[in-house]
């Protein structure tokens, strides 16, 4: 389906699609159309221009939902357990410590960065992340550093 999001609450989204409508003979396709309020409009009608309303919206990877708990849970929780799987899946490897980092950086991080550089990130996420990539390039021991404290 298709996602359109308006943020407006006098749907002037749609009405650019009908004009465009007019314009380019290209219409849009109402069956599979998905829209959702955001912002300070989300408590809107959700049965307007005969457009599917639904909780929650995907585009790109990116999960939209009018409840700010399955937005975090969708787009940070499901790739904090899919980071932490890769990580444990490594970590039974006897790799050096330069192994570790290169995992880290092309395998790990790139779970989490496209969505950490859209959404906003909740509070505590980057500790937690920090603390498993930590956990992992350190054997799961205190971190070993010649920085006196």
């Amino acid at each position: 389906p298709v996602c359109v999001l308006i943020v407006s609450g006098n749907g002037r989204g749609l009405l650019f699609m009908s004009a465009f409508k007019s314009c380019s003979g290209l219409e849009l396709n109402r069956s599979k159309t998905e829209a959702m309020w955001l912002g300070k409009n989300n408590q809107q009608p959700t049965n307007l221009f005969g457009i599917n309303w639904p909780l929650k919206c995907v585009c790109l990877g990116v999960c939209f939902s009018r409840d700010l708990e399955i937005s975090v849970k969708d787009n940070f929780e499901k790739r904090l357990l899919a980071l932490e799987k890769c990580l444990n899946i490594w970590s039974s490897r006897d790799l050096t410590l330069y192994g570790k980092i290169n995992i880290v950086k092309n395998l790990a991080l790139s779970k989490i960065v496209f969505i950490a550089s859209v959404l906003s990130v909740p509070s505590g996420f980057v500790d937690q992340v920090s603390k498993l990539l930590s956990s992992f390039i350190w054997n799961h021991k205190p971190p070993k550093s010649n920085i006196p404290e």
